[in-house]
């Protein structure tokens, strides 16, 4: 294991396109790329990027299509090769948020660009309608 992680660490450092996992989520290439992030009503506003695209999941542990959404929104983000931000958001934990953004039914998928609210959808999305969506605005 540690021969592995040292050899993945080298081939990182030489430039190769491998990409080396650190401890919570995030991964190394030169520059530092984040994983989807989960935001509380706290750190919700400092997380939707001021520039660029961010997709923001509202969800809930309990609901059955949010756990369905979730392996279509990891990848969706892998897909996006930091390009983007992912933030998902449990609406039982953080009320003011959902609140804010008028979240009644999840899962919800709210498309931010440059810290403003585009486009809002309820329900699961297909990969490639998540993507159409994103390259669209």
């Amino acid at each position: 294991m540690a021969a592995r992680i040292a050899r993945n660490q080298a081939e990182a450092a030489s430039g190769n396109r491998l990409f080396v996992k650190m401890s919570r989520g995030i991964l190394l290439k030169g520059m530092m790329k984040m994983a989807i992030q989960h935001a509380n009503d706290a750190t919700f506003h400092t997380l939707v990027q001021k520039e660029g695209i961010t997709v923001v999941n509202f969800w809930a542990p309990w609901c059955g299509p949010c756990r369905t959404f979730a392996p279509v929104l990891e990848q969706f983000e892998k897909e996006a090769n930091g390009s983007l931000a992912v933030v998902k958001v449990n609406v039982d934990e953080n009320p003011v948020t959902s609140s804010q953004f008028q979240i009644m039914s999840i899962p919800a998928t709210i498309i931010f660009k440059d810290g403003k609210p585009l486009y809002n959808e309820v329900g699961l999305l297909p990969l490639g309608v998540l993507q159409q969506l994103v390259a669209s605005h």
